[in-house]
């Protein structure tokens, strides 16, 4: 064999590895808990935690990725109740709570092409409290971007427990209650 003929066969080989090992994939987001910081001073408010949009794989986007997106989906419902454990003293099931809603509202997992190119997740989850069946009491974004997926997932979510902490809505709402709207005014002849 010419020494030119091995040559393209090493190339080749090499090529075919790269490729296999990673050239354009993604790394797999997981179910495990992420690692939180619990704060010092829960929030005491009761609260209902409602992950259906998360488990219903409600994630914005094409469908480029989809396996990527759908795992992505399913670690940010396993982790959304640990922060919300984590936020509020008392997280249950009950009626007559406030409904606590995260949803994805951007979520782009690109890959790169070559071997040279890396991957680039782009997540932005929204965190919105609801009483009284339709009244927002606090609505407020977090997200991360990374060239890591499993990264920007643990990013978003840490950035999730840090807002609702410090939220001072939340804070105003657990010690008073929703506020009152105020009475109509009688239109002066």
């Amino acid at each position: 064999m010419s020494a030119a003929r091995g040559s393209k066969r090493a190339w080749g080989a090499i090529a075919l590895a790269a490729l296999a090992l990673g050239c354009g994939s993604v790394a797999k987001p997981y179910a495990e808990p992420v690692m939180l910081a619990a704060p010092r001073a829960p929030l005491a408010l009761p609260v209902r935690l409602d992950l259906a949009s998360l488990r219903r794989g409600e994630l914005p986007g094409e469908n480029h990725g989809y396996e990527e997106r759908r795992l992505v989906g399913e670690a940010l419902a396993a982790n959304a109740a640990r922060v919300a454990r984590a936020a509020f003293r008392d997280v249950a099931d009950a009626r007559g709570r406030p409904v606590l809603r995260p949803r994805v509202v951007f979520l782009e997992i690109g890959s790169g092409g070559a071997g040279f190119s890396r991957d680039l997740c782009s997540l932005v989850l929204e965190w919105a409290l609801v009483a009284d069946g339709d009244r927002t009491v606090w609505i407020e974004t977090v997200g991360a971007t990374d060239h890591d997926v499993r990264t920007a997932v643990e990013q978003t979510l840490r950035a999730s427990l840090d807002a609702l902490v410090r939220a001072p809505e939340l804070r105003r709402y657990a010690e008073h209650g929703l506020p009152q709207p105020p009475e109509p005014v009688a239109e002066l002849d």
